[in-house]
């Protein structure tokens, strides 16, 4: 099966805690499983940086903000592009 290496989204963090959900379809399209490191970027609409570097997937596939350059506003839109894990 072919995976894609990245794939860029618009998502809305969690109105309940500071983290966003990866769509299943998407974490199945990159070949990505849950609690292995993948290389993402998160920015604002506007393109400002608020994270680069690796974050792992919970089970529910989600992506926690405890890394993140500038703290994530619970409710607000987000950009997020993730590559798929490292190859050994």
């Amino acid at each position: 099966m072919r995976y894609a290496e990245s794939v860029t989204f618009l998502t809305t963090v969690y109105h309940s805690k500071p983290a966003f959900e990866v769509p299943k379809l998407i974490a199945r399209a990159l070949g990505v499983k849950s609690r292995n490191p993948n290389s993402v970027s998160i920015t604002r609409p506007t393109g400002e940086l608020l994270y680069h570097g690796l974050a792992r997937l919970t089970s529910d596939f989600e992506v926690c903000s405890g890394d993140a350059i500038k703290p994530l506003t619970q409710g607000e839109a987000i950009r997020v592009w993730i590559t798929r894990p490292p190859k050994p």
